[in-house]
């Protein structure tokens, strides 16, 4: 045997953990020959193939067992858990019937389906042993030979038996469910089980199917086992059955009765029980296979009861008719009766055993079709009827009276079919694969008009009609005139005399029920046209001319001047002709088979105009241009882009001469007859005087290019500003760019073409850019005045102290600005702005805040004490004074200033000052140290007044005898206190207090 540590198989996995890791080692047990195949086994719960601290194999009977049986054995570390069986995990779950099946799932293939354990894919039962197995064929000897499960690259279930104890049973059965294996063996497993007050049942994946026949499962467990009845409920549902012999187990599994102390566990260790785990292993089981040798009936319709004969069939556990299962019942071993539930049933018949496994047969089933309505029931040939039922598809005949049909399957229980000549009036039957449905449903077929010929034609025109039924016909009318006289020729044709008086409209077919068939087309009778009216009345060739009056229908020919035209019947009042090539002006004429009709006006026929040339192609208003090209005879008007000439004068067909007007700008050559407009290729351009609508920008310096917009500016000649030539460059014709040249000043934009002059009702500002030189002074508070020095001042719009507006600034000269520091100005450069640019100055403006004081440390003392005062922009302190008496100080920070008690001052406030303004605190306390001289008596019992003389008492608050406080004192002037003895007092010295010191006597006063 050899033991390998998981992680030297895929660093993924884990060595140890519950359900999210694995336990101990991998063991793999290789036969002393070649191996006769693979075992893999599963511990249960919380087992260990090997315990590296212990050095424990704990399947060590079962692995001694397969290797003398001549397998490789494999006892696979796995999550198998050592927090509790998962039927204990799944027992706090109620309600939750497949809990264990999830749980197994996810033990076996790592996927997150259960919420009692987790186990990702690398911990896995799959991972591990695809992992184990790599391992073994990268470090085992080339020249080993490896059993059928394991030669290949992947696992061969197949060729792999399967054993598990407790809960590795129940993962090995979840593995022997989902792929075939050689064999399984359960030791006291599957222990999944679900338990109400009286009795015992299957967890759902125990009831579901097994790729695996029972027929290859063995199980063992042992009568005293605490799960022994869910287990053999677990047997009993899987179809395994009960041996009848203990020692030679001679069925499905064995109970084991000999006394032990462990139940559960002994059928995987005890010596005595090596036969039973033998023989549920290694012991060749039969495969006992269902097998399905007829199917009666093969066709019928649903509700049907089939019968299903075989062999083998008592284990039965599902029916599928194409697939799908159906209710069934286990008549014999070798009978089962079951009942066709859907459409859907026709296909093959499949059986499934916990013997054998699934049994697919070339046996098949059809559902036989049905027919439960019809409709409609009557109409002419050609009629599309809809059949409704069962069974449909697959239909192969359709027939009426045993006269076939043609039909289309729309679905299962929906067929149409269309009624065709020759089909007899009878019952209807529908053919599948299955059977043919007979019914007492009829169809009564009717007459029919499929049609008549000519469609228009005079009094006394010869009709026939089309169609079916027309035997029987009593009568025939055209617009509801009766025809002269008609012959049934067939069942199938009429012919029929058109009668005077008929107007246009449908033909009838009369039969003897009264029932008349209409054609869809009406039949048109012609008479003599009449022309009342053509629009327009002139026209180019091309032209649709719409002619008016009444009899169009059936006209034959429409003719002008005598020439043929093409033309549309519309209605028959109206027709379209189009007036053709070469036509001429003349009047219209509208033949048909009755007559014609021609117009009492001409229509007058125009060529369209073409220009081929003009000249000049530019030129002012007034300007006299002459036109070439043909057909202008009639010419009515002549434009440049849609505006008149002021005149003109047709010359010939071919010229024209024409005189510009005012308003004309610029567009193609027009001339236009009374019918079109021709038009020349190239545009005629008027030249204007120019329009300065807008320049940007508005200011700038010597070399800026500024934008001018306006109109008529493509023929720009010259561009000035405030007199002073500018280059320039058109850039279309509604703006020029020009550069602002050297010795421009400000003023107003000249821009001149050939038809003029323009000037801007605005000054361009010339400027120059801004420069800061110096300033002074360079720091300040707000409101502080500050000369600044440089050049380009001229046009200042802003000046800014760190981006900030100043509070007002005067343009002294161009080389002088004075500005006025703002509130909530910041420390930071000075900027001035003129319309072309700013200057931004090299150094910053310094500003001083001004300060804050937010307390003081201490709040009260003595002249000559040091005090701390805390606040902000405290560097550029000034002056400090106590209630107005100037004091020394020290700058310690922006935040600290520390100051001296003056000679002099008082209680009161304290303001600190620096050149941005003044800080205040309310009050600080003055006192002077007090002094205690005598005191009298100088003893006596608690309760005793004592009157104590010195200075410096105003502001007392405090008295003691002894450090313990007087009971009472009263401070009767500078210089005297009277105080009472308290109780407890102490022998002391005497002691005057006020807020910043202490004035103590130099003898004790003694106390009774």
């Amino acid at each position: 045997m050899c033991v390998i540590q998981p992680s030297l198989t895929d660093s993924r996995i884990d060595d140890q953990g519950e359900f999210n890791g694995g336990f101990g080692y991998h063991v793999v047990a290789i036969p002393n020959t070649n191996s006769k195949g693979t075992f893999l086994y599963l511990l249960g719960t919380g087992g260990t193939p090997y315990d590296p601290d212990n050095q424990d194999y704990q399947a060590k009977n079962v692995i001694q067992e397969a290797v003398a049986k001549g397998y490789l054995a494999i006892v696979l570390a796995y999550a198998n858990g050592n927090g509790g069986t998962i039927g204990d995990l799944c027992a706090a779950q109620p309600g939750t019937r497949n809990c264990t099946g999830y749980a197994h799932q996810e033990i076996i293939y790592g996927e997150d389906v259960s919420t009692v354990v987790s186990v990702d894919e690398p911990n896995s039962v799959m991972y591990r042993l695809d992992a184990l197995h790599d391992f073994l064929k990268a470090n085992l000897p080339t020249t080993f030979a490896f059993p059928a499960a394991l030669s290949g690259p992947e696992i061969n279930w197949p060729q792999m038996r399967l054993g598990g104890h407790s809960q590795g049973g129940g993962n090995a059965g979840t593995i022997a469910q989902d792929l075939r294996v050689q064999q399984l063996c359960y030791f006291a497993s599957p222990a999944d089980y679900l338990e109400s007050r009286n009795s015992v049942s299957s967890v759902a994946w125990i009831e579901d199917i097994f790729i695996t026949p029972t027929s290859l499962m063995r199980g063992v467990v042992h009568v005293n086992d605490d799960y022994y009845a869910g287990i053999a409920v677990n047997y009993d549902t899987l179809g395994m059955i009960q041996s009848t012999n203990e020692t030679a187990p001679n069925n499905s599994w064995v109970a084991l009765t000999q006394a032990v102390s462990n139940p559960h566990g002994a059928v995987v260790t005890e010596e005595q029980f090596s036969y039973a785990r033998t023989w549920a292993c290694f012991e060749d089981a039969p495969l006992v296979l269902a097998k399905v040798l007829q199917v009666s009936p093969r066709a019928a319709p649903l509700g049907a009861q089939v019968t299903i004969t075989g062999t083998n069939l008592e284990s039965t556990r599902h029916v599928y008719f194409n697939g799908l299962e159906v209710p069934f019942i286990i008549n014999s071993n070798t009978q089962l009766t079951a009942t066709v539930e859907t459409l859907e049933n026709t296909g093959l018949v499949s059986v499934y055993t916990r013997q054998g496994g699934m049994v697919s047969t070339d046996l098949s089933f059809t559902v036989s079709p049905v027919v439960t309505s019809l409709t409609p029931t009557t109409g002419p040939v050609g009629t599309i009827t809809t059949i409704t039922g069962t069974g449909f598809m697959g239909t192969t005949g359709v027939r009426f009276n045993g006269v076939a049909v043609p039909f289309t399957v729309v679905s299962d229980s929906q067929l149409t079919a269309r009624i065709t000549s020759g089909t007899n009036t009878g019952t209807l039957s529908v053919t599948t694969a299955a059977g043919t449905a007979e019914t007492n449903l009829k169809f009564k077929v009717l007459a029919a008009l499929t049609g008549f010929t000519p469609d228009s034609g005079p009094v006394g025109t010869v009709i026939t009609l089309t169609g079916t039924g027309f035997t029987e016909a009593i009568k025939v009318s055209v617009g509801l005139v009766d025809v002269s006289s008609f012959t049934i020729n067939s069942d199938t044709r009429i012919t029929a005399t058109v009668a005077p008086e008929t107007p246009a409209g449908f033909v009838r077919v009369t039969i003897p029920v009264g029932i008349a068939t209409a054609s869809v087309e009406k039949f048109t009778v012609i008479t003599a046209p009449k022309i009342t009216s053509f629009s327009p009345a002139a026209g180019l060739v091309g032209t649709v001319v719409t002619v008016k009056g009444s009899d169009f229908v059936g006209t034959t020919q429409v003719l002008l001047n005598g020439a043929p035209t093409s033309f549309d019947v519309r209605s028959s009042t109206s027709i379209g002709m189009t007036v053709p090539t070469g036509a001429t002006t003349g009047r219209i004429t509208v033949i048909n088979a009755a007559g014609s009709a021609t117009s009492t006006t001409n229509f007058q026929v125009y060529p369209k105009p073409v220009v081929t040339s003009f000249t000049p192609t530019t030129g002012p208003v007034g300007t006299q241009m002459t036109i070439t090209g043909s057909g202008f005879t009639g010419a009515t008007d002549v434009s440049v882009g849609y505006e008149a000439v002021s005149s003109f004068q047709v010359n010939s067909d071919t010229r024209i001469t024409a005189t510009i007007s005012p308003g004309i700008d610029q567009g193609l050559i027009r001339v236009t007859n009374p019918v079109t407009t021709g038009t020349s290729a190239d545009s005629f351009t008027v030249i204007q005087p120019p329009v300065l609508n807008s320049f940007s920008p508005l200011v700038g310096i010597v070399g800026t290019t500024v934008k001018l917009n306006g109109a008529e500016l493509g023929t720009t000649t010259r561009v000035t500003f405030n007199g002073v030539t500018a280059t320039f460059t058109i850039t279309s014709g509604t703006q020029v760019q020009a550069v602002v040249p050297v010795g421009a000043t400000t003023g107003t934009i000249t821009l001149t073409n050939p038809a003029g002059s323009v000037t801007s009702t605005m000054s361009f500002g010339v400027y120059a850019v801004p420069v800061i030189s110096e300033f002074s002074p360079t720091t300040g508070p707000v409101g502080t005045v500050v000369t600044i020095t440089g050049s380009g001042f001229n046009g200042t719009t802003g000046v800014t102290f760190a981006r900030n507006a100043v509070r007002s600034f005067t343009v002294n000269s161009n080389t002088k600005i004075t500005a006025t520091v703002a509130d909530d100005t910041n420390t930071g450069s000075i900027r001035v702005s003129n319309p072309v640019g700013t200057a931004v100055s090299a150094e910053e403006f310094t500003v001083i805040d001004p300060p804050t004081l937010t307390s003081v440390n201490p709040t009260a003392g003595l002249v000559g004490d040091t005090v701390t005062l805390a606040g902000t922009n405290l560097g550029t302190t000034t002056r400090v004074t106590f209630n107005g008496v100037s004091a020394t100080f020290t700058i310690n920070s922006s935040t600290r200033v520390k100051a001296v008690v003056p000679v002099g001052a008082t209680t009161g406030p304290v303001v600190l000052t620096n050149p941005g303004g003044n800080a205040t605190l309310p009050s600080f306390g003055v006192y002077p140290l007090p002094v205690v001289t005598s005191f009298t008596p100088t003893s006596g019992p608690v309760g005793t007044v004592v009157t104590i003389t010195g200075s410096g008492f105003t502001g007392a608050d405090q008295v003691s005898f002894g450090y313990d406080d007087a009971a009472s004192f009263t401070v009767n002037s500078d210089t005297q206190v009277t105080a009472t003895v308290a109780v407890g007092t102490p022998t002391g010295l005497v002691r005057v207090y006020n807020p910043a010191a202490a004035g103590v006597s130099s003898t004790s006063f003694t106390v009774k």
